[in-house]
C-alpha cells in the first residue's frame, strides 16, 4: 500500500493528519503557495494507506495542483468524483 498518503495530506491540508487514526474527519482547507485558499475540503482517514479529500473544485488543475506539491511521496491520487457522490446538505434547517 501508500505510506505517503497521511504525510502528503500534511503537506497539502491546513489540519495536521500524519498521526490520524482510521475514522478520523477533518475539515480544513488547501492553500497554494501564496497561503491563499484553493478550496475547503473535508478529508476522511480509512486507513494510514487510504484517505478521501472532498473538496469542491473537481477541475484537472487542482489535482495537478496536488500531484506537483507530492512529488516523490508514495501515494497515487485518484479523481474519483465521478463515482462516489458527494452531498452537502448545509443551512440551519439542515439537522432537520
Amino acid at each position: 500500500m501508500f505510506s505517503g498518503v497521511l504525510p502528503a495530506l500534511d503537506r497539502l491540508f491546513t489540519r495536521r493528519l500524519a498521526d490520524a487514526e482510521p475514522g478520523v474527519v477533518r475539515y480544513g482547507m488547501l492553500l497554494d503557495e501564496q497561503g491563499l485558499m484553493l478550496d475547503e475540503a473535508t478529508v476522511i482517514v480509512v486507513s494510514p494507506e487510504e484517505a478521501y479529500l472532498f473538496g469542491n473544485d473537481q477541475r484537472t488543475v487542482f489535482t495537478d495542483h496536488m500531484a506537483a506539491h507530492t512529488v516523490g511521496m508514495d501515494l497515487e491520487i485518484e479523481d474519483v468524483s465521478r463515482t462516489i457522490p458527494s452531498l452537502a446538505v448545509q443551512g440551519p434547517q439542515s439537522f432537520e
